[in-house]
């Protein structure tokens, strides 16, 4: 008995996946540059804004595994 493992156009559909992944990933790469440079203002750090709740939680949390309390 012969079983086929891999799809027959297999080797193609994954050339198209890696081909979106460079893209998407090129397209992420520029994104996060070009926040980083927005972020980029003379401005002093401060207090969490009330929609960075999620943010604060997760500092929080890790001030609470550091501190071990």
């Amino acid at each position: 008995m012969n079983i086929e493992l891999v799809h027959p156009d297999f080797n193609e559909k994954l050339q198209l996946y890696f081909e979106r992944w460079r893209l998407a990933t090129a397209e992420d790469n520029e994104i996060c540059e070009a926040q980083q440079c927005g972020q980029k203002f003379a401005r002093k750090p401060g207090r969490f804004s009330a929609s960075e709740f999620a943010l604060h939680a997760l500092a929080n949390w890790v001030l609470d595994q550091v501190l071990d309390t």
